[in-house]
């Protein structure tokens, strides 16, 4: 109880803090150089000074918007409103810079910024503090974020920032499997063993390559025995007893990188234009994953069509919380 009142005093504080700092006159800033103002935000960023950073950049921005310090006061600027959490500004400043300069020497920058942006929407300071879990709220922010990342390594591959973006998508990766084995384990909860399967058949098939196949494969014994269905739930457990050692790691897939659907899923590697495994190639967790859904298919295909359309309802509780991993302290280049 007192972790969460100081959280709400400390959140109330920043909030004032935050609000006495944006509500600034414009015309405090001297009417000075654009160097000079330049100056002065870049030494407010370097001590950690963001209210003067922003107040001195923007300013720069407005008052010399063709000057040869502009652009590199956009960047800067992004990243300020990054720092202070004004994700709406950012976007808009970020877009605004796509639009506007395409063709900048910094454009992979200004997409990774894009990408931190968009994993910044589902942060909460409250929540943060508070060490609440994130994954089950709704992901439409992960996967745009998954999807800018995507794009960054595919247009500028040879970007400082493609390695850092490369492992971001794999936490969220990760995170929205989290997801799939919550919302799994929702149903199983409340006896819908079937559509408990549905979803563990997802990360099966979807988010293979993350963390939570291991429970997935779990989840669909424990349903297949409860379901009075021992050959099936007997396989998963041959799988799982061949497959997880102490030192288990999954072996990345081809399309671990893949962008994904609106709603969280992996599309087709055919409609991405990658080489999809020949039957002789499949992997075995390929034959493992088709071999399940056969089962599934000729086990419940007797199911009536009322009983299997109210076994597919999907829901998620918006929930936040656990911590993303902090970004890196990225400074745009001059």
């Amino acid at each position: 109880m007192l972790k969460f009142l100081a959280g709400a005093v400390l959140c109330l504080s920043l909030a004032v803090a935050t609000g006495c700092g944006s509500n600034y006159n414009s015309d405090e800033v001297p009417d000075v150089s654009p160097e000079n103002l330049y100056n002065v935000a870049k030494a407010g960023m370097t001590t950690g000074d963001y209210g003067a950073a922003r107040r001195y950049l923007e300013a720069l921005d407005s008052r010399y918007p063709f000057g040869d310090l502009t652009q590199q006061a956009q960047l800067d600027l992004i990243y300020v409103y990054y720092k202070t959490r004004e994700t709406e500004l950012a976007s808009a400043m970020i877009e605004r810079f796509i639009r506007l300069s395409p063709t900048h020497p910094n454009i992979d920058y200004v997409y990774y910024m894009k990408g931190l942006t968009q994993m910044q929407r589902r942060a909460d300071m409250i929540q943060d503090y508070l060490g609440l879990e994130r994954y089950e709220k709704d992901p439409t922010d992960y996967v745009n974020a998954f999807n800018t990342f995507k794009q960054l390594i595919t247009t500028y591959p040879n970007s400082i920032y493609a390695a850092d973006a490369r492992q971001r998508m794999i936490y969220i990766k990760d995170e929205l499997a989290k997801r799939e084995m919550a919302i799994a384990q929702y149903y199983y909860e409340r006896g819908a063993y079937l559509s408990s399967i549905r979803h563990s058949q997802n990360i099966l098939s979807t988010y293979r390559t993350t963390t939570q196949l291991e429970p997935a494969l779990e989840n669909m014994a424990r349903c297949y025995e409860l379901l009075n269905l021992p050959e099936p739930a007997a396989n998963v457990r041959q799988v799982m007893a061949a497959s997880f050692g102490s030192d288990y790691t999954p072996v990345a897939q081809e399309n671990a990188s893949l962008p994904l659907n609106p709603d969280g899923t992996v599309p087709s590697t055919d409609q991405e234009g990658v080489k999809r495994t020949t039957a002789e190639g499949d992997t075995w967790l390929d034959s493992v994953a088709g071999f399940f859904f056969d089962i599934w298919d000729d086990t419940l295909g007797s199911q009536s069509a009322s009983e299997a359309q109210r076994n597919q309802a999907i829901t998620s509780q918006p929930m936040e919380v656990n911590e993303e991993p902090q970004p890196e302290e990225v400074t745009s280049e001059e």
